[in-house]
């Protein structure tokens, strides 16, 4: 009996762990242009950052060159 209380403790401490670490996840946002997953309200220099980066740029401007040749 002691052993399946102890086991049972222990398989509950680690459901409470999973539980906690899920709620401390951040927030992830969609990039409409390039589709990157960005973590939301996050600082303003790393939204520009992601902005005026290669991939970004990138996938605007085959979005733009679609767009005039549609």
């Amino acid at each position: 009996v002691d052993m399946l209380n102890a086991e049972k403790t222990l398989l509950t401490q680690s459901s409470n762990d999973k539980a906690l670490t899920l709620t401390q996840e951040k927030k992830m946002a969609l990039c409409e242009i390039c589709g990157s997953f960005l973590v939301a309200n996050d600082a303003a220099e790393r939204t520009q950052s992601h902005i005026t980066g290669k991939q970004h740029m990138g996938y605007g401007m085959i979005r733009d060159f679609i767009s005039e040749y549609k």
